[in-house]
């Protein structure tokens, strides 16, 4: 048995990426986030890119002048929010792929037309999904705009997150021993997915099949009033250890 305690789990997993490049091999592993103490062998992945969308500058009482950037990108986000009502592909424990613009800067000077935006965006993607795929259909709509808008170029910055999903089968080694566990101690067995990512995907892409466990409610995660009740930490080390026991 090996415990990792693996730095940078947020952004970039160096941790564990570093640790999977080591020659050890393992049989089934189990990554500690906030489950409720329930099974969960289903998770989205994640990638995220940055877009920025240039036009020309002009005085605000000749905005005929220039070409607004704002309004391009305005159109952008209209059209990456018909592609995502164009995917329908649902997963049944996961639900659909999500897409969502978390930050948008433009603007210089108040009496100034924008000639630059730029955008952030977060892709949930499904365990049929490819991250870089993904991104490469965007960045062609992207593109797309680019040709039809005169004046304005667009450029879709390669991500700067890649975090792959999973979705192992329920009939794995470590699904049926955790599984058996929680039913031991009075917890439903039955597995689950979750929408967010972990370092059990790093395992799972190294060929290690790997679940997500652990006490607390991801609810709690990065509030302001982050906790975890004593109680299930104490029920999650005691099961941690009915696992290794029953490997």
């Amino acid at each position: 048995m090996t415990f990792v305690a693996a730095s940078d789990e947020e952004f970039s997993f160096t941790g564990i990426t570093h640790h999977m490049k080591r020659a050890e091999r393992y049989e089934m592993g189990i990554a500690g986030e906030p489950t409720e103490l329930r099974v969960v062998r289903a998770c989205k992945g994640c990638v995220r890119w940055h877009v920025e969308v240039l036009g020309r500058a002009a005085h605000t009482a000749k905005p005929h002048e220039g070409i607004d950037a704002v309004k391009a990108a305005r159109r952008l986000l209209d059209i990456y929010e018909e592609e995502m009502r164009r995917r329908t592909q649902t997963h049944p424990l996961l639900g659909p792929a999500t897409l969502t613009c978390t930050a948008f800067e433009a603007g210089e000077g108040p009496n100034t037309l924008p000639a630059r935006a730029r955008l952030r965006f977060d892709y949930r993607y499904l365990p049929c999904e490819e991250g870089d795929a993904v991104w490469r259909s965007f960045a062609k709509l992207a593109s797309d705009l680019a040709a039809i808008a005169p004046g304005i170029r667009i450029i879709s910055e390669p991500p700067f997150t890649h975090s792959a999903a999973m979705d192992i089968s329920e009939d794995a080694s470590i699904v049926k021993l955790l599984s058996a566990v929680c039913a031991n101690h009075g917890i439903d067995p039955a597995s689950e997915g979750v929408p967010y990512g972990s370092d059990s995907t790093k395992m799972v892409t190294s060929g290690i099949e790997t679940v997500i466990f652990g006490p607390g409610n991801i609810v709690q995660a990065h509030s302001l009033n982050e906790y975890v009740e004593i109680a299930q930490v104490t029920k999650a080390a005691r099961m941690l250890v009915d696992v290794a026991r029953r490997a």
